[in-house]
């Protein structure tokens, strides 16, 4: 997971929050971490090299690099799997669509 980094939080493999979702999920998470200061560029290389992780945290992701990157097939759709994976994400986005919004892009 390639996340941003604040010298402030220490890494974040070290964290108790994460340490008890990889207890409580039995999936280990490797961070891909990267400082504030940097992050930007970092994160373009990752794009422009097709090196992706397998997911983004922190990313600061703006609306036209989603755009982009999705139309490109970089990031893919996660629509489709809510129903199954993730019912409480869809019951909160039924009480709250303003949310639905917040995270998804206009296509």
């Amino acid at each position: 997971m390639f996340t941003r980094i604040a010298p402030v939080n220490g890494p974040f493999k070290e964290m108790p929050v994460f340490q008890d979702y990889e207890k409580l999920s039995h999936v280990k998470v490797e961070f891909i971490e990267a400082p504030t200061d940097g992050f930007q560029e970092k994160k373009n290389l990752l794009f422009a090299s097709n090196e992706l992780p397998d997911a983004l945290f922190r990313s600061g992701l703006s609306p036209l690099e989603a755009i982009r990157y999705g139309s490109a097939g970089q990031l893919i759709p996660l629509e489709g799997l809510i129903d199954e994976y993730a019912p409480n994400l869809k019951k909160l986005m039924e009480e709250y669509p303003e949310i639905r919004a917040g995270i998804t892009t206009p296509e």
